[in-house]
């Protein structure tokens, strides 16, 4: 190994180091984010827990290439996710299919009907302050069981 060989671990422009560097950033790290406090901070503890930092790194590894993100180095890049989004929509258009009826398909969650559980708590709390009001007399004539795109639009004057 020459180790004046120059590397560009951050993948700027005119930012080559030498390898010996570039090595020992490595250690340092290493030793930084594994090493721990105390009487753990020392190399032969992280010697005696390597075989855990292969597999912690490999998690991390794992997650950043599922997860798809920007490179595996320790300089991250400008946060862009639009690759990160554009997989996971076709994941989702193909595997999910969200925009498609399924016969028989369940869903966990329904959505509530707000208007009408805000008329009838209107309703019940008129009738419990005036007790001449009642569910059997209020005239219903007129009332819009849905919500339509004219119902939202503001008029201005």
């Amino acid at each position: 190994i020459r180790y004046n060989m120059p590397v560009n671990p951050t993948g700027k422009a005119h930012a080559f180091r030498g390898v010996d560097w570039v090595e020992e950033f490595n250690n340092l790290l290493t030793k930084d984010t594994y090493g721990g406090e105390g009487s753990n901070y020392t190399v032969q503890r992280i010697l005696t827990e390597s075989p855990n930092i292969l597999i912690y790194r490999s998690c991390i590894n794992n997650a950043e290439h599922n997860y798809i993100l920007n490179g595996l180095t320790t300089a991250r890049g400008k946060p862009d996710m639009t690759t990160t989004f554009t997989a996971l929509g076709l994941w989702m258009a193909t595997e999910l299919h969200p925009n498609e009826f399924i016969q028989g398909q369940k869903c966990s969650y329904t959505v509530q009907d707000t208007v009408a559980k805000g008329f009838d708590t209107l309703i019940c709390s008129m009738s419990d302050n005036d007790p001449v009001i009642t569910m059997d007399i209020v005239d219903r004539e007129g009332v819009v069981e849905s919500i339509t795109v004219d119902d939202l639009m503001v008029n201005e004057a």
